[in-house]
């Protein structure tokens, strides 16, 4: 096995004489392209792992400039740890099956208007409706019958979402609702 901190200028190929099978990329920012001696080539990006077959050297190019750290090895190189930035946005959340708390309550419809049933949560799992009317649900105050999706009375809705939902009712009713909290 053997590390190579690879410096890299924008567009140049830089090459790295080594024998090796196997090929990953443990740090550097973004896509780098890797041309191998046995005419294998592919772009790849940090924390991905290649069996490019047998090489003699290799070739990298970044459309940035960066220093790239990279494995090479005749065994597979796979690792379960993580070293290096990590960046998760967008509503990714980690949670244990199952929340740790409820919360139940009824909403009044008062007939011809929209209402909010569910306010914005970030701490909810899921939200179950129960109306005694049909309602035509929206994410917003101007959700209407002929907009909205129809929750027949009786009915129950699991929602699985931690933004607000909108209820829209030509009668009056209520809505019991149960929502699941982390």
């Amino acid at each position: 096995m053997n590390l190579f901190d690879v410096v890299l200028k924008a567009g140049i190929d830089n090459q790295v004489t080594v024998q090796g099978r196997y090929f990953r990329i443990l740090s550097g920012s973004g896509r780098v392209r890797i041309n191998a001696s046995n005419g294998k080539q592919s772009d790849i990006i940090t924390g991905i792992g290649v069996d490019i077959g047998g090489f003699e050297w290799f070739r990298l190019r970044s459309a940035t400039d960066q220093t790239v750290t990279v494995l090479v090895s005749d065994l597979p190189t796979t690792d379960s740890r993580l070293t290096g930035d990590v960046d998760i946005s967008g509503l990714l959340s980690v949670v244990n099956l199952g929340g740790s708390s409820f919360s139940a309550g009824v909403v009044t419809m008062t007939g011809d208007a929209a209402i909010e049933v569910l306010a914005n949560n970030s701490s909810r799992l899921s939200g179950n409706l129960q109306p005694n009317v049909d309602m035509y649900i929206g994410p917003d105050n101007s959700v209407t019958a002929e907009n909205g999706l129809l929750v027949g009375a009786g009915s129950t809705l699991t929602i699985e979402n931690t933004g607000p939902l909108y209820a829209y009712s030509a009668a009056e009713g209520s809505v019991r609702k149960l929502e699941s909290i982390k």
